[in-house]
């Protein structure tokens, strides 16, 4: 039986925004200044009308979790669009107290009884405490996400994310497309790791050369499986027979699709390797066919001694050229070369953004070229940029979307951080969950060709 991990927010003081609208105060006023300041980062001072922080619910807080308290919270506040007003915690214990305390929450918007909590939340929106309509960010494990995200529907909730994968199974996928397509609601996925300036690149330069690519291969190495661990976040993850698939394989095959610009439509040749300590898969690897006739591979695996968090995507061309963007080797930069061999890095040039001609004059194109790394220039050209970054330019495309959604005045004047589409359930979601079960399909026959929509369609 899966336990549900236990997540806190560190403690230390919560920065807050003076809730002051802009230019409601006379010029002179020092406090309208400091508001206007601080939301000038993100909105030109032709947009008079700045949308007001979006109320927020994290689900899935408790003593000793991890993706809540070191990327969904953080970043959701970093953001400056979004504002914690609402926390779900792990039953059966008394940490809604803690949490309450850190997030400067009354202590009743915190709770583990999410329907009561939604049902708040929802009748809190609807007598206007809250000035936009909430959204819940769901943080737990995957096997719980399909019944809180039809619960979060059910109780009016229009505006969701969640952790990847969205589902585990292919049966919730239906279960979830159900419920969204009852009620128009909106369910975003946290494949954080497109959003920087070198992989935007490269899916630009996929789609402006095509005859040039000959293949788009990505992988997630990890090594926190080399032996049996203890620790009560891999509980749920190991609980589960395709573990690494679900896990890091998606993260991998998303990003490989992203790259492609286009979808998965089959995988073949595929193997999966058990722990060599419990009976799950820790490791696969499989070859990919994307709906735009380009083929690619993807792999994974949690006993990759030496890889902390090595997840790389790489395109190929026909001449043999290799462009790839790797996390652990450099996040901000593409690293170039003509060798088959992806793990030597002595083999590899560094272009830096910002540092080289080399992105607009491979690109042919300097006006897209310059436009990508103002999209994503949070960082001055040549500082790197890490893991957390990703975070915060998804949580901006997420805030964008939302206020595409609701046709708020600020639309014609979003910053071009926000106008990043963020992976919906209908296209990663779906994607990711079919990908794991097509891959494990595969292996089971043989490596045979598996397209992803027969195994949605079982």
């Amino acid at each position: 039986m899966c336990r549900e991990p236990r997540t806190y927010l560190a403690r230390g003081p919560r920065v807050r925004v003076l809730r002051v609208k802009p230019f409601s105060r006379k010029p002179d006023s020092h406090k309208s200044k400091i508001v206007k300041e601080k939301l000038m980062l993100h909105f030109p001072p032709e947009c008079t009308v700045i949308p007001p922080r979006i109320p927020a619910c994290i689900v899935g807080l408790g003593p000793g979790g991890f993706i809540g308290p070191t990327a969904h919270g953080p970043n959701l506040l970093a953001s400056n669009m979004f504002d914690i007003r609402w926390a779900g915690t792990e039953p059966n214990t008394d940490f809604h107290v803690n949490v309450a305390k850190n997030l400067r929450l009354p202590q009743e918007n915190v709770s583990s009884d999410l329907a009561a909590l939604f049902r708040r939340m929802v009748l809190q929106s609807q007598a206007k405490d809250v000035s936009l309509p909430p959204i819940v960010d769901i943080c737990t494990p995957t096997h719980l996400h399909a019944a809180q995200i039809k619960l979060a529907v059910e109780s009016g909730v229009r505006h969701i994310m969640t952790d990847k994968p969205a589902v585990g199974e292919i049966a919730e996928i239906h279960q979830v497309r159900e419920v969204l397509k009852q009620t128009g609601a909106k369910l975003w996925v946290t494949f954080n790791h497109r959003y920087n300036f070198v992989v935007a690149w490269l899916r630009a330069y996929v789609a402006k050369h095509p005859k040039r690519i000959a293949s788009i291969d990505a992988g997630f190495l990890q090594d926190w499986l080399i032996k049996e661990v203890h620790f009560r976040q891999a509980d749920w993850r190991t609980a589960h027979k395709y573990c690494a698939l679900l896990d890091i394989l998606t993260h991998a095959a998303d990003l490989a699709s992203y790259v492609a610009g286009a979808p998965i439509t089959s995988v073949e040749g595929a193997r999966v390797e058990a722990s060599r300590w419990a009976e799950f898969f820790d490791a696969g690897y499989g070859r990919l066919m994307f709906g735009n006739n380009i083929g690619g591979s993807a792999q994974c695996s949690q006993s990759s001694k030496g890889h902390a968090d090595d997840i790389y995507v790489c395109v190929t061309e026909t001449d043999g050229r290799r462009l790839m963007w790797r996390m652990e080797w450099n996040p901000d930069a593409l690293f170039v070369s003509q060798t088959p061999d992806i793990e030597n890095r002595s083999m590899f040039s560094q272009r830096l953004r910002g540092h080289s001609s080399f992105f607009a004059e491979a690109l042919g194109d300097e006006k897209l070229a310059t436009e990508l790394a103002q999209q994503y220039g949070k960082n001055p050209p040549g500082h790197i940029q890490g893991w957390v970054t990703l975070w915060y330019f998804l949580f901006l495309g997420i805030a964008g979307a939302y206020c595409r959604d609701l046709q708020l005045p600020c639309i014609p004047f979003l910053p071009k951080a926000m106008q990043i589409e963020p992976p919906t359930f209908e296209d990663a979601g779906v994607q990711a969950t079919a990908c794991v079960h097509a891959y494990a399909k595969s292996a089971e026959n043989g490596g045979k060709r598996v397209t992803l929509a027969e195994v949605l369609s079982a």
